[in-house]
């Protein structure tokens, strides 16, 4: 009897402590947010895991889905013991580049300390900068200092020089400000044409690369970048995420997170590798846009060609000069991925958008003692060349 007492004792004993244990350490939370590429849809779900000091997960997971298509989630009342999670997101997404839903599911996640913020959105660049944070915390750096150097490490492959305070997880695509601005901005260049499984390359690459010293060494990847950067249509991008806002209900004014990819064209020294090139001569045809042709025959054919790698873009205006009437040029034969927009009295506009094929028309001269053309490249206002053909 006084054996089975002691046990009762000894359990009871056990239980108390494991329970005050548990209720003195667990801390209550309410976490709430967005995903946002351009945001993700309806349905997405997401898990949180709970971590430890060391950023090791405890195995512990809650999970809830994204309620609208805005990308809004919530989750109450959850119960940790420690202020640290990871919180991940798979799920489609609305491309900002194309003004569609994606084709395929992408992930994010972030690293977040919920006693600085309860309040979370998940982007690229709380994806990117995840190994590096797990990285510095178990090098021994405290993990507020971690997030700090490895946000502005990522700032520091753009060009972007850190000023205001804050973490990325705190950033919005739909709010003015310098931060939100530099977040859309790279956002819109690390998607660029990228299909959702090249785009999860890229994404797992700069992570992995930035992890152990913060830097981007990956020629290709660097190359990536600033092809994106320097193709990047910005007036789209507003237009297709304000009109995606505006048929869920919410008016937004995108900002003018222009101003910071033109930052980054004009200060990066990483090499832009998507030239479009004119060859001398396609079909046997020489090529009026190649820079070795200099003058043009009357009565004979010539071709308007170019190579354009993928997601580039051109536009070519051509018309005769010196008073002569366009009659005296004419298009032969099939467009061959070029576009006619339009054909008026004294010019004729063409246009193409590349998917790394080479494109070419024919093209007869006439009377004309010349003819000018203007080569406008991945939507500049302003021709990238201008040629004026004599006609002799």
């Amino acid at each position: 009897m006084k054996n089975y007492l002691l046990y009762f004792l000894i359990l009871f004993g056990l239980l108390m402590s494991c329970k005050k244990d548990n209720g003195s350490s667990t801390k209550i939370f309410n976490i709430k947010g967005y995903i946002q590429k351009g945001p993700f849809v309806k349905g997405t779900t997401i898990t949180i895991s709970e971590l430890k000091d060391d950023l090791s997960q405890t195995g512990r997971n809650f999970n809830t889905t994204i309620v609208d298509d805005k990308g809004s989630f919530e989750i109450s009342n959850i119960g940790l013991s420690s202020n640290f999670i990871y919180l991940s997101a798979s799920g489609y997404f609305y491309n900002e580049i194309i003004g569609a839903l994606s084709n395929s599911m992408i992930s994010l996640n972030a690293i977040v300390n919920l006693q600085n913020n309860q309040n979370i959105n998940v982007n690229i660049i709380t994806t990117i900068e995840s190994e590096r944070v797990e990285y510095l915390v178990q090098k021994g750096s405290d993990f507020e200092t971690a997030k700090t150097q490895a946000r502005n490490e990522i700032f520091n492959i753009f060009g972007f020089s850190y000023s205001n305070s804050g973490n990325p997880e705190t950033f919005d695509i739909t709010q003015s400000g310098i931060n939100n601005s530099i977040l859309l901005a790279i956002s819109a260049i690390i998607l660029g044409t990228h299909t959702e499984a090249e785009l999860t390359e890229l994404i797992s690459g700069i992570s992995s690369d930035l992890k152990t010293d913060g830097k981007l060494d990956n020629t290709i990847q660097q190359s990536d970048l600033i092809n994106e950067a320097k193709l990047l249509d910005i007036n789209s991008v507003k237009i297709n995420l304000e009109k995606r806002y505006s048929d869920l209900g919410t008016n937004i004014v995108i900002n003018d997170f222009d101003k910071y990819v033109d930052t980054f064209i004009n200060k990066t020294n990483y090499v832009f590798t998507k030239k479009i090139e004119y060859p001398g001569s396609v079909n046997s045809l020489l090529n009026v846009l190649s820079d070795t042709l200099n003058s043009i025959t009357g009565g004979l054919e010539y071709s308007i060609a170019a190579n354009l790698p993928k997601g580039t873009s051109i536009k070519v205006i051509f018309k005769p000069t010196n008073g002569y009437s366009f009659s005296g040029i004419g298009i032969a034969g099939q467009n061959n991925g070029w576009t006619i927009n339009s054909s008026m009295a004294d010019s004729t506009n063409l246009t193409a958008i590349g998917s790394g094929q080479n494109i070419s028309i024919g093209f007869m001269t006439g009377p004309p003692t010349s003819v000018d053309f203007y080569i406008y490249e991945n939507n500049s206002k302003i021709p990238t060349k201008i040629k004026v053909l004599k006609n002799y």
